[in-house]
């Protein structure tokens, strides 16, 4: 009875040998698991350094560039504060130059004002003296120192704008900046256990408008640049206002007290032209009154010479009725013809004196009413003058500065405001 299995039967050969290729298969493949794991575990230990440095220089990067933003923005603030002081400054200088500009507007009208009062003097007493011709050129002094502040001004209101340029760009930078230096303090915040992270669509994507560092760099040194020339320009326009406010000062001042000195003057010769002729009147009425009285002395005198004249003609009328050889002329005759042509003589001399004296009457009677208008021109001359010199009272009431040193700190803007003084 066979015991043996009905199937193909191996030789120990064939055992041994499949055995020894069970065994290679074996060692194969467990070495072959063996280089790949090992080649795995190199290859996450590589890629765990490379990324792990990779995010640690990355952080850094952007550290580095958060700093680099930082310093910027600094930069950028520092340079906004100064042009919007820069801004406060030339504000200030502009307002205190409008000032200065309207309170030439008084002095203006006052110098006009006396030219229109001295005009309606008179006659002869319209003159063109010393106190017109200074008049006119304190008119010219005043509209030359106001055409310059204004100008100086249409400079400032045009430098307030390139100011303001400037400040804008500052801002719109500096805006920009700090919105860069939020998002890359966001990215540099982000770690592998944040809530924010995730895939994305296309992140190696290059935004459009995206520039060069250099170019991000050059832009802002540009925006600085540019304020800090506007800022200079700014300092010597301020400096340049405020040699202007005093030149004019000056100048208005100097012409101001020439022409004081002018209408003083004059009023001073039209006061002593006025005085002395109001002495000549009164000489002129005293001579008058005294030859209103010689006159009245003459008529007096020929109405008395008359009564002994006709005492004369009739004596002689009356010795002309003897007769004959009695009618003799004698020492009588004589006598009383002298007599009457004495007087008749002495008359005709007291009617020419008489007729003189109302001539010369006539005369000084027209020479007082001659002065009596020019008196009356004269006092409307003084009344004028003093006019005058009351309408320019009003420009020595404007106090002046406390010193020349303070209107220059003030105007320039280097007088530092206690902190008092801000509230």
């Amino acid at each position: 009875m066979k015991v043996e299995k009905s199937v193909m039967r191996h030789q120990p050969d064939d055992w041994h040998r499949n055995n020894s290729s069970l065994r290679q298969a074996s060692e194969d493949t467990c070495t072959t698991s063996h280089n790949l794991r090992h080649q795995s575990h190199h290859l996450r230990d590589q890629m765990r350094n490379k990324t792990w440095w990779d995010q640690d220089d990355n952080t850094t990067r952007l550290q580095d560039r958060i700093y680099e933003l930082q310093r910027v923005t600094n930069d950028l603030q520092r340079s906004l504060e100064q042009v919007s002081e820069e801004i406060r400054k030339l504000e200030v200088a502009k307002e205190t130059t409008e000032a200065e500009t309207e309170a030439r507007i008084a002095p203006l009208n006052t110098a006009m004002e006396c030219l229109t009062l001295r005009e309606r003097r008179r006659e002869a007493d319209l003159v063109h003296d010393q106190p017109e011709i200074e008049l006119h050129q304190e008119v010219k002094v005043l509209e030359r120192s106001r055409a310059q502040l204004e100008k100086v001004l249409l400079e400032a209101v045009s430098h307030l704008r390139v100011l303001h340029d400037a400040k804008q760009r500052l801002q719109d930078d500096l805006k920009d900046k700090r919105a860069a230096l939020e998002v890359d303090k966001r990215q540099e915040a982000l770690t592998e256990h944040s809530s924010q992270i995730s895939f994305k669509p296309d992140p190696l994507r290059v935004p459009q408008g995206t520039i060069l560092p250099a170019d991000w760099l050059d832009h802002s040194l540009k925006n600085m640049a540019a304020t800090e020339a506007a800022i200079c320009d700014s300092q010597m326009l301020r400096d340049k206002m405020c040699i202007t406010i005093q030149t004019a000062g000056r100048e208005d001042e100097a012409q101001q007290t020439a022409t004081d000195y002018a209408l003083r003057r004059r009023l001073h010769q039209e006061t002593r032209a006025r005085d002395e002729l109001q002495w000549q009147k009164e000489r002129l009425l005293e001579e008058i009154r005294a030859h209103e009285k010689e006159i009245s002395d003459l008529e007096e005198q020929l109405r008395a010479s008359s009564l002994p004249l006709k005492v004369a003609q009739t004596r002689l009328e009356g010795r002309t009725e003897r007769v004959r050889h009695d009618l003799v002329r004698d020492a009588p005759q004589d006598g009383l013809t002298a007599q009457v042509q004495h007087l008749t003589r002495t008359r005709t001399f007291l009617r020419q004196t008489l007729a003189k004296a109302l001539d010369a009457l006539h005369a000084l009677q027209r020479h007082l009413r001659t002065v009596d208008v020019d008196l009356g021109r004269k006092n409307l001359s003084v009344s004028l003058e003093k006019k005058v010199q009351d309408s320019r009272e009003a420009l020595k009431t404007h106090s002046p500065p406390e010193t020349l040193t303070h209107a220059n700190l003030t105007l320039t803007g280097s007088l530092r405001v206690h902190p008092t003084q801000i509230l």
